[in-house]
């Protein structure tokens, strides 16, 4: 054809579909010279018909489109629905006042939460030699606890509050706590309507809350999965760990996408009943694939799909082991760490981290360059100045720098910075220990008759070999008796009983 094409196709799973042709006419080889000499009447209606047919088949793409859009929404809203089950429990003090590493106290429920710092602001006093409070600023705050990482809502609160007297002080913080107490006599008290979409991901109410004036939601029935995607057995097998989609390939290609959902950590029998349950035995280990992985949405690991498909069993059971160990602090910083750029590479960068917590800080509640200026300035405690120069320092600013100094990066679960530890490698380039190794594969079952022939088989062989012992086979002594007789029979050795081949 006289044409060169180029495409421009592009696909975004749930949010953009393109699909662009341009042509170019390459004036070779007389593609014309059929054409040109027909009259101009005929061309004009052969080039009608051309245009009409090019008509079709962009009408019929457009119903293809329209097609597209439809499964993209289902694409979609499986992604939300996802987000909304992925997103974490808040974690609460049960009503209860604690005390954060940097002085920052605080008491929380599933709903609210209530927190304070108090700075001395001193100088240095020559007579004494010391430096000596002078006054004392005050910043106390009431907001949301909603698991909705969009932000807080703020209901009350004073920033850097001063006072020249510290009983002052105490004494207007202790009538702000009990003003609030009201708000902190439930676990999960009912969300006032003005705070319920911060409660709600994607529109949908996070489960065990209730709102003011509403009724309880209803549990929603789940809905049908197709029977032949083996989607119904996520249910039946989800780990508090995580669970991985163990396919069969040869299955996968012929259009049958099912898969058994195995809990990690696993024993060996138990990853053989899933094998055998999507038909992978010893003889087809090549049909075993990783198609899935998932967790428990209170213990959410952010492992990529990718890294988990890629993956040994074996690692991935050993993993399962050694996240048991880390608590919600240390699951959330591990999550930090996978999302940053150059972070954790593959499964045993991964469980090296449980070998490695404290190789970085980690500050969930910061997401950007002015969260980060003012926990520095305001609440880390590092940054010692009198309270109303802080005024001048534009947070944004004082954040990026810091950022950039400490080489800091942000991420969906908080600022993560590395602490200055050395990192300690432990199992990245190593064999999984003995305990954790359960890859293997089933031995296939035999049909009922294959088990009757063989079983009858090995019957009358022990019969035979009970009635007629086996007399022990005569010794036939070799005799070499030059390297010439040795050659005679160069190449097939193996009336001596070798089995191999060659010239000794």
């Amino acid at each position: 054809m006289p044409y060169s094409s180029y495409d421009h196709d592009k696909l975004e799973a749930a949010e953009t579909m393109r699909i662009e042709r341009r042509i170019y006419f390459e004036a070779k080889d007389r593609e014309i010279a059929p054409y040109a000499s027909l009259p101009i009447a005929q061309l004009l209606s052969m080039r009608s018909e051309s245009a009409a047919a090019e008509q079709a088949i962009f009408d019929d793409l457009k119903e293809r489109a329209a097609a597209w859009e439809e499964q993209a929404g289902r694409t979609l809203l499986l992604d939300k629905t996802l987000e909304y089950v992925r997103t974490p429990h808040v974690q609460h003090t049960a009503n209860e006042w604690q005390t954060t590493e940097h002085n920052r106290h605080i008491r929380s429920n599933r709903v609210y939460q209530m927190n304070y710092h108090i700075y001395e602001n001193t100088r240095y006093d020559r007579e004494k030699q010391q430096s000596v409070p002078y006054s004392y600023s005050l910043t106390w705050g009431v907001y949301t606890n909603s698991p909705n990482r969009n932000g807080q809502a703020k209901i009350a609160g004073q920033d850097r509050k001063v006072f020249t007297d510290k009983a002052a002080m105490e004494k207007y913080l202790n009538g702000r706590i009990k003003a609030y107490d009201r708000l902190f006599t439930e676990i999960s008290p009912p969300i006032p309507q003005e705070y319920a979409d911060y409660f709600k991901v994607n529109g949908m109410l996070m489960p065990d809350y209730t709102i003011e004036g509403e009724e309880p939601p209803q549990q929603q029935q789940a809905a049908a999965i197709p029977e032949n995607t083996g989607q119904e057995k996520e249910r039946e097998h989800m780990s508090e760990q995580f669970s991985i989609m163990i396919g069969n390939r040869s299955r996968f290609d012929a259009g049958d996408p099912g898969g058994y959902w195995l809990d990690m950590p696993a024993t060996k029998e138990q990853l053989h009943e899933a094998m055998r349950n999507v038909g992978i035995t010893a003889d087809n280990p090549q049909d075993f694939s990783i198609r899935g992985y998932s967790d428990d949405p209170e213990k959410h690991i952010a492992l990529p799909y990718e890294m988990v498909c890629a993956a040994d069993v074996d690692e991935l059971n050993f993993l399962a082991a050694r996240l048991e160990q880390l608590d919600p602090a240390e699951v959330g910083k591990l999550n930090a760490a996978l999302q940053q750029k150059n972070g954790l590479a593959n499964i045993g960068q991964v469980i090296d981290f449980t070998y490695n917590v404290d190789f970085y800080v980690h500050i969930p509640e910061v997401h950007n360059y002015h969260d980060l200026g003012d926990y520095y300035l305001n609440q880390s405690g590092m940054v010692q100045m009198p309270e109303e120069w802080k005024g001048g320092i534009d947070l944004s600013t004082f954040g990026r720098n810091a950022a950039a100094q400490e080489k800091g990066a942000f991420t969906e679960y908080g600022y993560i910075v590395e602490s200055g530890d050395e990192w300690e490698r432990q199992f990245e380039g190593r064999e999984v220990p003995e305990e954790y190794r359960i890859m293997s594969y089933p031995q296939p079952e035999r049909g009922e008759q294959d088990k009757a022939y063989m079983d009858a088989a090995e019957t009358q062989q022990a019969d035979a070999q009970a009635a007629e012992p086996q007399q022990p086979r005569p010794v036939v002594p070799i005799i070499l008796t030059s390297r010439k007789a040795r050659r005679k029979g160069k190449g097939d050795h193996r009336a001596f009983g070798t089995g191999r081949t060659g010239d000794f």
